[in-house]
């Protein structure tokens, strides 16, 4: 499980650090910049009622 790693690449030295994925190859939980990675997701479509259906009876 990689993690990602908050310090700048340019000054990094961990032994453990990949700059080319900016992600630590091991679990490296003792550093304090390391960040456990999260999946993103796509915030979840909320329809919005159009301007002109607020005059509608329903």
């Amino acid at each position: 499980m990689a993690g990602n790693c908050e310090l700048h690449p340019d000054i990094n030295q961990c032994p453990h650090f990949e700059p080319i994925k900016g992600e630590y190859c091991i679990k490296n939980e003792f550093c304090g910049f390391y960040g456990k990675s999260k999946p993103q997701t796509e915030p979840k479509y909320i329809r919005q009622p159009r301007w002109y259906e607020k005059y509608y009876k329903k």
